[in-house]
């Protein structure tokens, strides 16, 4: 991930929230409870600015899924 790309991802990160949801992941139901402003919306964007990344640092092949 480049400077600029990470820079993003965490503007993102600050103003959407904390859980980053990959394209095609279902949103997470269980586990502990915690106090978050963001919503599964805001989830799916972080997710999907960030995916081009992950994917390029885990040489995988192009595509919109996990």
């Amino acid at each position: 991930m480049s400077v600029p790309e990470a820079a993003r991802v965490a503007r993102l990160r600050d103003v959407e929230g904390v859980r980053v949801l990959p394209p095609g992941e279902p949103p997470v139901s269980t586990g502990m409870p915690m106090r978050r402003g963001a919503s599964e919306a805001a989830d799916r964007r972080l997710g999907e600015a960030a995916w081009p990344a992950v994917r390029r640092a885990l040489r995988l092949p192009a595509g919109d899924a996990v």
